[in-house]
């Protein structure tokens, strides 16, 4: 079991800066790559159209109303982490989890593919269940890499490619091109 840090709840009126969305946050997700994002849902036009809801990131959030609510930040338990393999048992299908949500009423639900796509235009296929629909198979994309070890005799060196605090990569120049 681990747990995800949202910094806002749900149930907060909020303008995504981006598209100009000005809704309500009716639901938090975590994806595989770690981006946590907010589901901000706009109320319908007095006309009856409805405009758009769209997922945003935290930093693209400005709060127009809290209705009262506490805002502070959050963690919630998730039962499965992003990368696991399971099997939801009402599909039948097993997968790897991408996205870990959690609805404005408490809802945990998890999206997981398993490589099928979409015949008509080859998309990936997301499917999705509640938290009590799936049992775990193993840790699928978590799995430590077991690493063989260099021979005695081979200086492997330091490697070329180093992470920074970004997570982002970039390659050591040795001053020779």
């Amino acid at each position: 079991m681990s747990t995800v840090t949202f910094k806002l709840p749900a149930g907060i009126r909020v303008r995504e800066k981006i598209e100009n969305v000005i809704g309500i946050i009716t639901s938090r997700c975590e994806r595989i790559n770690g981006c946590v994002q907010y589901f901000v849902d706009p109320p319908r036009k007095e006309d009856g159209t409805t405009v758009p809801a769209c997922w945003a990131d935290f930093e693209n959030l400005e709060i127009i109303d809290n209705f009262g609510i506490t805002v502070k930040s959050e963690k919630v338990a998730f039962k499965f982490e992003t990368g696991d393999f399971v099997r939801n048992l009402i599909h039948k299908k097993e997968g790897i989890i991408a996205v870990r949500r959690v609805d404005m009423n408490g809802c945990v639900q998890y999206w997981y593919e398993n490589g099928e796509q979409n015949p008509e235009n080859g998309q990936m296929l997301e499917f999705c269940g509640f938290e009590q629909e799936f049992e775990f198979i193993d840790r699928g994309l978590n799995k430590p890499v077991k690493k063989k070890p260099a021979p005695a005799n081979v200086d492997t060196g330091p490697s070329p490619i180093k992470r920074q605090a970004t997570g982002c990569r970039h390659i050591e120049s040795s001053g020779k091109y």
